[in-house]
């Protein structure tokens, strides 16, 4: 990532270029940063655009949940138009010449922890060729205090994927079962659920919530010594969804 004005960047490597990884990267960066830039231009990578278009683009609706999260904008760049996002891949360029090329690691922790250091004591020492100031000196006076402020947490991890409702009015997440409404019986669904927040949403297939499922349910599958099962009728209880050995049941 390469802020816009100073040209303060900030690098890590990633063994996949997925959703979640790209995320993470992100959000390290902000972290690194001390603030939140108001608008990411980003290229048009699976991981974040389902879908390119100059005008209209369809993002994956997890990065959407993450610009919420964060309180940032999103724009897609123009398919084969890498001059939109120059100063990203003149900084690119500029990492694999100065600060990659020639150098072997032992692990991704090394080649990080190398980065991290590059960017600081060489990087941001630098006088930029555009703006004819230090990096670091010009983020410190410029650009850090327009960040946004960081959220007191992190983006919190999930997974998603379409459903198809069961004739039972059940749809099946991680071998356990969770009811929708009866209206969606045979029908496809978009489910979400968080492994930290012990939820489970329903969504239609434009991610309007018809369902949520949380703490409190009345019927819920659960995992037990790897054979998935119904409870049914249960009141006031507390489920976890995240472990895929016994879940112990708790009043609320």
């Amino acid at each position: 990532m390469v802020l816009s004005h100073s040209r303060k960047a900030y690098s890590e490597a990633v063994w996949h270029q997925n959703t979640e990884s790209f995320i993470r990267v992100l959000e390290n960066a902000f972290r690194y940063f001390g603030g939140v830039p108001r608008t990411l231009v980003t290229d048009n990578l699976k991981a974040a655009v389902l879908k390119a278009d100059w005008y209209d683009p369809e993002l994956n609706p997890k990065l959407e949940a993450f610009a919420r999260h964060y309180g940032t904008s999103i724009l897609p760049t123009r398919v084969h138009t890498p001059r939109h996002n120059g100063k990203v891949e003149r900084g690119i360029g500029y990492v694999k010449d100065n600060g990659l090329k020639g150098r072997v690691f032992d692990s991704l922790a090394d080649q990080n922890g190398h980065l991290l250091d590059w960017e600081t004591h060489v990087a941001d020492q630098r006088i930029h060729g555009t703006t004819r100031r230090q990096v670091g000196a010009l983020f410190l006076s410029a650009e850090r205090d327009a960040l946004l402020p960081l959220p007191n947490s992190l983006f919190p991890c999930f997974n998603e994927g379409r459903r198809s409702v069961h004739r039972d009015g059940f749809v099946e997440v991680d071998k356990a079962y969770y009811e929708v409404p009866e209206e969606y019986v045979t029908r496809t669904v978009w489910v979400r659920w968080r492994w930290d927040h012990r939820l489970v949403r329903v969504f239609n297939t434009r991610r309007d919530a018809v369902h949520h499922v949380g703490q409190r349910i009345q019927h819920h599958g659960i995992l037990i010594d790897g054979n998935a099962r119904f409870l049914s009728n249960l009141q006031d209880i507390a489920f976890d969804i995240q472990t895929k050995a016994r879940v112990t049941l708790q009043g609320i």
